[in-house]
């Protein structure tokens, strides 16, 4: 009989064969004589669902890229191709949004899918409304940009590099609201805890007064 659990062991091994492939995948790409479409065919050999997490994968890729510095940027969006951004975690986007060998289209969609992140994380812990309300992502433009056809990209060079490194500087408020946001919850934390002590600190005190007063 077939139930939850072994759904989850299933899903598990999945995803061990996963990281496997991609560690297979990040030694073998630094072989030159490795061909671009060889190395598709056993990124895409496991299903989606295999990889939660494309951290690894991008590793292979990033590896791939720096063992053929002559891809056309054809090939090198093509190779980009067998990962989701949005499967990236925080890390890995910021390594990405700074790596010189991706293609321009994949590092915008690497910046969109870190500042959704970001945002995410802001609101999950309800941070956001305990800062001043000001920030609005600019997801519609991102969206427009993203939308481009690869020959709107070649053509707007410098639109797109001036709009990457807005969106770059937007990252940075964001982080640096979100680490000042974090940085007054704690010391709100320490003032709570503060205040919980020296309550129960004065109640042992009373406790103490009643039970002289007794004798």
């Amino acid at each position: 009989m077939y139930d939850g659990t072994q759904r989850g062991n299933g899903t598990s091994a999945k995803m061990r064969v996963a990281r496997l492939v991609d560690s297979y995948l990040t030694e073998v790409a630094r072989d030159r004589n490795l061909s671009l479409t060889k190395f598709q065919v056993l990124a895409e050999a496991l299903p989606e669902s295999a990889r939660s997490c494309d951290d690894g994968l991008y590793r292979a890729i990033d590896s791939y890229l720096k063992a053929h510095p002559t891809l056309s940027e054809h090939e090198r969006k093509r190779l980009c191709r067998v990962m989701d951004c949005q499967k990236l975690s925080i890390d890995a986007c910021m390594h990405a949004a700074q790596n010189e060998r991706l293609p321009l289209r994949v590092v915008v969609q690497v910046l969109f899918s870190e500042q959704v992140k970001i945002s995410n994380t802001i609101a999950t812990n309800s941070l956001k409304e305990a800062g001043d309300g000001q920030y609005q992502p600019m997801i519609s433009n991102r969206k427009t940009l993203l939308e481009g056809t690869p020959q709107s990209f070649q053509e707007g060079w410098a639109t797109a590099k001036k709009d990457i490194n807005t969106l770059k500087f937007e990252l940075e408020s964001v982080k640096a609201k979100y680490l000042e946001l974090q940085n007054d919850m704690e010391n709100l934390q320490r003032q709570f805890d503060k205040i919980s002590k020296q309550k129960q600190t004065s109640a042992w005190t009373s406790g103490w007064k009643k039970i002289g007063q007794t004798h």
